[in-house]
């Protein structure tokens, strides 16, 4: 689709993703402001010509001559932003000019200041810093999962939290901030400072965990299939009684949006191979710092925690949940394909069936998170 076809299909859907819609004027300062801010983060339109009240957009005629300014506006920002004046009729009535700017490598600057983006109620607005707060907070803990996340994932940057290197950027249309953290388990001290303090900083508007996890029914999952989790059933905490074991910690429910989001997936479609589809599972998930590898003891989880029917198991969620209450987040969930079944993970095929794993829980978070509107009302 070309840059006018693309303009078209916006201004038809009422969309406002990357794009700002100007009418009558706008002066030249503020274009080159936006220039620089598109180009800094994921490149984006302006368009003249559409009146945009907040609620809907309204055809008008452009009445600025963009195009005839073109070489002016250009020598206000840096030399390397990558950008394109263009004009394009609609009809009789309807004259439209726009400036497309791409994302590029370098910082552009206007005025030896670079300029980012800033969405509030009234759409997209300029700023000097670059805004983090409200963006959504992504978390990997296993090298196939970091490798399957960043296929999607656009990076505009990188910060440091304790000496640990984050990124910032887009995922699907949403603004994003990405850590991987080395450390697999809920027990384990590096990874729970790091994500708590991550959160605390930026504030963000929910928090997803991607990656890979084990099943529990080999009958009706296979390896690859995606588990979204409802709620969380943590088993570490425990108490032996004669005949049974009582479990302290009760089930934490996931956020309310997200996970009606992530329920929304029929039109959601990932090979495997050349015969098999992966399927989502939305249940409770077992979460807790011990690397299952038993069968029995397995078997016995799935036992006691029965009549929540869990669909697998993993070791971060918990870690995950904690910060999030913590910091007061209360949008979080966890999404993750499964890669064994809690036992015999000695397989050969054990990296094969990682890597799938993680591959099909990315690709399905992308294609929740390119869905334009889907969470705008928890990022604004």
């Amino acid at each position: 689709m070309n840059i006018i076809d693309t303009i078209k299909k916006k201004i038809n859907e009422n969309d406002r993703t990357n794009i700002i819609y100007i009418h009558p004027i706008l002066e030249k300062e503020k274009i080159a402001q936006y220039i620089s801010a598109f180009s800094n983060e994921s490149g984006g339109i302006i368009i003249f010509g559409v009146k945009d009240d907040g609620n809907k957009l309204w055809r008008k005629k452009s009445a600025f001559g963009i195009v005839a300014k073109e070489e002016e506006i250009r020598k206000m920002v840096d030399l390397h932003a990558d950008i394109t004046f263009g004009m394009f009729d609609e009809g009789t009535e309807h004259r439209y000019e726009y400036i497309h700017v791409r994302k590029n490598e370098k910082i552009v600057c206007f005025g030896l200041k670079p300029y980012y983006l800033h969405k509030t109620r009234k759409g997209l607005e300029v700023t000097e810093e670059r805004d983090l707060m409200g963006t959504f907070l992504f978390i990997t803990a296993n090298a196939h999962e970091k490798a399957a996340f960043k296929k999607h994932f656009i990076s505009n940057g990188e910060k440091y939290i304790l000496g640990k290197t984050y990124y910032f950027g887009q995922f699907g249309v949403y603004k994003a901030t990405y850590i991987h953290i080395d450390e697999q388990g809920v027990t384990n001290p590096a990874s729970i400072p790091l994500v708590g303090e991550l959160i605390r900083e930026i504030k963000p508007s929910a928090v997803i965990m991607v990656g890979i996890a084990f099943g529990a029914d080999e009958k009706k999952q296979k390896i690859g299939d995606v588990l979204v989790s409802k709620r969380i059933l943590p088993y570490d905490a425990q108490k032996f009684l004669e005949t049974t074991t009582h479990y302290k910690e009760t089930p934490k429910d996931v956020g309310f949006q997200l996970l009606n989001a992530f329920n929304d997936y029929d039109s959601w479609s990932y090979s495997l191979d050349s015969t098999k589809q992966s399927n989502v599972f939305i249940g409770s998930v077992l979460t807790g710092s011990r690397l299952i590898n038993n069968y029995e003891y397995r078997t016995k989880l799935l036992e006691d925690f029965r009549e929540y029917e869990p669909i697998g198991g993993e070791m971060e969620a918990y870690g995950i949940y904690s910060m999030c209450k913590l910091h007061g987040v209360s949008e979080w969930i966890i999404i993750k394909g499964i890669c064994d079944w809690g036992y015999k993970k000695d397989d050969p095929d054990k990296e094969v069936h990682q890597e799938m794993a993680a591959n099909a829980a990315a690709d399905f978070c992308h294609h929740v998170f390119k869905r334009n509107g889907v969470f705008d009302d928890l990022v604004i």
